[in-house]
């Protein structure tokens, strides 16, 4: 059974001294672990024959395909969890030798090394090893942060070309969606274009003023993640906007049971769009006939009858 130190009388001086006693205890105690998770998975044979896994990069060995199974059962946690535990030991042991000789001697802490292990995963084993000696003079001389910086510069200098893509593919707009559920919540994450990011800032504005004005208790960002999820029903969000929009006053319309005759219809049409003025007077338009008086037939000459003209005939003149 584990004995605990009594700090109820000691000054703050010595209670200090007891817990660096204690971080070098703990630091100690994840180096045991991480020991005996790699015994675990190097040593382990199940009853029933199963096929080897490569779990870690190149130049790892292969395990058993039950190890991860009966590690997660020992550690009391999932085999989800368990994993990249045993992936990230694979490859420190391996590909980064001299680190791990800096963990185990209690000069590294685990999750530091770990997150090292991690960035260089993609690495092959001979730029891995390049890296390892590179930035083993600086493992205990450098604070977390800016080791991990020059790991991180380190590794776009050994291989150019995949850093190239993965930049590439980290620019591209895409949305993850969380598996876990915390009381109902999702994460969510996500890479947009600027132009739609200030859209969607925006839109989750407009919305979250909209529920503000209709009495919603919520603080800012509680309300701008509710009009998020307004957005993924655009029926609803559209209604929203629609409803909040300011509404023009109409006319009210004549009631029923007045009367319709044509005086009650233009009383209502002069309330409505003011008095029209007077229609014009048409003065009669007079016409006056007047009949010219026929000219008389010409005589005849010669002895010979006056001509008579055609009821239907017209007189044409003669060009000059």
């Amino acid at each position: 059974m584990f004995e605990y130190t009594e700090v109820a009388g000691l000054d703050a001086g010595a209670a200090l001294g007891v817990l660096e006693q204690a971080q070098a205890a703990k630091r100690r105690a994840e180096v045991q672990e991480a020991l005996a998770m790699l015994q675990v998975v190097k040593t382990y044979r199940h009853q029933i024959p199963t096929d080897k896994v490569q779990l870690g990069g190149e130049g790892t060995g292969l395990v058993d395909d039950f190890a991860c199974l009966e590690l997660a059962a020992a550690l009391g946690r999932s085999v989800d969890a368990v994993t990249p535990v045993v992936v990230e030991l694979l490859n420190l042991e391996t590909r980064l030798p001299r680190l791990w000789e800096t963990v185990v001697a209690s000069g590294v802490p685990v999750w530091l090394a770990r997150r090292i292990a991690r960035t260089t995963a993609k690495l092959s084993l001979a730029r891995a090893l390049w890296v390892d000696a590179t930035i083993a003079p600086f493992t205990t001389r450098l604070a977390p942060p800016r080791l991990l910086r020059f790991v991180e510069a380190l590794v776009v200098q050994a291989d150019p070309a995949a850093a190239e893509q993965r930049w590439a593919a980290a620019a591209r707009p895409k949305v993850e969606i969380g598996r876990l559920q915390r009381d109902g919540l999702r994460d969510l994450y996500g890479w947009l274009n600027a132009a739609d990011a200030v859209y969607l800032d925006a839109a989750l504005n407009q919305l979250s003023d909209i529920l503000a004005n209709q009495g919603s208790t919520q603080a800012a960002s509680q309300r701008r993640a509710t009009a998020l999820g307004i957005l993924a029903t655009p029926a609803r969000a559209l209604a929203l906007i629609q409803h909040s929009l300011a509404q023009p006053t109409l006319p009210h319309p004549v009631p029923e049971g007045r009367p319709r005759d044509e005086d009650a219809s233009r009383r209502a049409a002069d309330e409505l769009h003011g008095p029209r003025s007077p229609p014009r007077l048409r003065r009669p338009h007079l016409r006056h006939h007047h009949r010219r008086p026929r000219p008389a037939p010409p005589e005849s000459h010669a002895g010979h009858p006056p001509l008579r003209r055609h009821p239907h005939h017209r007189h044409r003149r003669r060009p000059l």
